[in-house]
């Protein structure tokens, strides 16, 4: 009578197999669910509407169970089950949820090796945590002393080949490595040398290291390119391990480590770089930082200025002794036009002195100053606004760490009720003060984004004052925004019919434009 009432239960089959359980893996994942499908067919479980294989998957991640929790609370299973314990999970705070849902929801859990006891499973729960951590401190030490002998723990780096457990030296990509230090020492910037690589088209790291298909392959030397290149002290001949671990077993969060806990293998493979080059590229790097931090001035057209080629943004390009200029962003990285490298690759320089972009913006400003009133209101309006609606937006985002807050104390709460550890009576207490705290704070919430979306204006005689005191030599980056959504450069014969509709350009600017170049104001909606 038993197994025929067993036979109408639905039931989920969940099998899991992380490698670093036991090492080795000694046991497939196909045994175990052989094993589990005879437990079911012996108990007279034959309603198997499913069978999860989550092969090599942590037992301290519990992402894995949102489908199975989402079927339960849709009444949609009746049982699930597990080899064993561990094979649930090896967190206990997030096994002690994960049953507690299962209960809610009527949801039968088994196990094939064990019996399930509610009362019993939170001490199972909490030794099968600690065998995780404890695994966990095994691997490390595996690999902290295969680290310091000196054996390959890591992918291959460009300008080597990875040849068994040895790295070897790539003649052709150790000559573009050793190419970059010499133009870095020579003066030339980060973003110089990519330019350079990229117009005689040199192939990238991952175009070199990778096939195509076996992942995303960067066709473009960038700045973070050659900065890597330029950091890494694996070109040397040395090996450097342990640079970052994980903030605990349970969590995927990287920390990095001091210098001081780097594992370094000295001369572990043959150098590409010597080591007194490689000192005199750090040097002189760091020394480059401080200088932009003591010397970095404020970039007036940063976030406006756009290509009327290719849409890319213009970027700042400064040189000691001379002007400060503005170039177009793709060809800074990819250089000039070579259409037989790839379409599109490459830009003309739209090169535009700052000096001159000020003059021109300037008065284009006064020119509005001299306008109607309804284009000066419009504008001022719009700085108000902007004014209106950051200082909302500030008062929206402290509501909603609040909540944040809250909620993360109402969770904890309940955990240390699931726990035993939080008597009825004093968690009954807490959660309606929380409950209430955090409802309240919804209701600031609500009324907060309320204002923030139907927010005031000033009235315009206060804004044409402001205007009026304007003048060319107060010109700011926020200033500049608050006119225009963005002032696109033009060289000649670059502008077509598109641009004059989408611009509303008159036919009399458009013909300048076309013959002589020029730039294109965008005034904010």
């Amino acid at each position: 009578m038993q197994k025929h009432l067993q036979k109408h239960k639905r039931t989920i089959i969940y099998c899991r197999e992380s490698r670093n359980d036991y090492g080795e893996n000694f046991e497939r994942i196909e045994t175990q669910r052989d094993i589990l499908l005879d437990f079911c067919k012996r108990q007279g479980l034959t309603n198997i509407i499913d069978i999860v294989m989550d092969d090599n998957v942590s037992g301290t991640k519990f992402e894995r169970f949102i489908g199975i929790i989402q079927m339960a609370r849709n009444n949609e299973v009746d049982v699930l089950v597990f080899k064993d314990a561990s094979r649930l999970g090896r967190n206990l705070r997030e096994s002690l949820n994960f049953i507690h849902i299962l209960e809610e929801c009527g949801v039968e859990v088994l196990f094939e090796s064990e019996t399930y006891d509610e009362v019993f499973f939170p001490l199972l729960a909490w030794f099968n945590e600690q065998r995780a951590r404890e695994d966990s401190k095994k691997v490390n030490r595996v690999f902290k002393h295969k680290m310091q002998t000196g054996e390959l723990l890591t992918k291959t780096t460009y300008g080597y080949d990875k040849v068994g457990n040895r790295l070897v030296v790539n003649t052709q990509a150790a000559e573009v490595v050793r190419r970059i230090y010499d133009l870095f020492l020579e003066g030339y910037g980060t973003c110089d040398i990519a330019t350079k690589l990229n117009y005689q088209g040199v192939k990238t790291p991952s175009q070199t290291l990778f096939s195509a298909g076996s992942r995303p392959i960067c066709h473009v030397w960038n700045r973070q390119h050659i900065y890597r290149i330029l950091m890494n002290r694996v070109y040397t001949g040395d090996m450097v391990y342990s640079k970052a671990t994980k903030k605990s077993f349970k969590s995927s969060k990287i920390i990095r480590r001091p210098e001081s806990d780097w594992i370094i293998v000295l001369n572990h493979h043959e150098a590409i770089v010597e080591r007194e080059i490689f000192d005199k590229v750090q040097k002189k790097r760091v020394k480059a930082n401080a200088q932009k931090k003591t010397t970095r001035k404020p970039r007036l057209f940063s976030g406006l200025l756009v290509c009327g080629r290719c849409g890319v943004q213009l970027v700042q390009r400064t040189h000691r002794g001379r002007k400060d200029a503005y170039i177009c962003g793709k060809y800074q990285r990819e250089g000039r036009v070579k259409d037989d490298i790839r379409p599109n690759y490459g830009c003309d320089a739209h090169l535009i002195s700052e000096e001159a972009l000020t003059e021109v913006a300037t008065n284009f400003c006064r020119d509005l100053l001299d306008g109607s009133d309804d284009e000066i209101e419009a504008i001022l309006r719009l700085e108000q606004a902007k004014q209106s609606r950051e200082q909302s937006q500030s008062a929206v985002a402290v509501l909603k760490k609040e909540i944040a807050k809250f909620d993360a104390i109402i969770e904890r709460i309940y955990d240390d009720r699931l726990n035993g550890l939080l008597p009825e009576e004093l968690y009954q207490k807490k959660h309606r003060e929380y409950s209430g705290k955090l409802e309240e704070a919804r209701k600031l919430l609500q009324k907060a984004e309320e204002q923030h979306n139907n927010h005031d204006y000033p009235d315009f005689d206060t804004l044409r004052k402001r205007l009026d005191e304007f003048s060319g030599t107060n010109l700011s980056n926020r200033t500049l925004k608050l006119i225009f959504d963005r002032i696109i450069y033009f060289l000649p014969n670059e502008i077509t019919s598109e641009h004059a509709v989408k611009y509303q350009i008159d036919e009399k600017r458009f013909a300048k434009l076309q013959a002589e170049g020029g730039l294109v104001f965008q005034i904010a909606d």
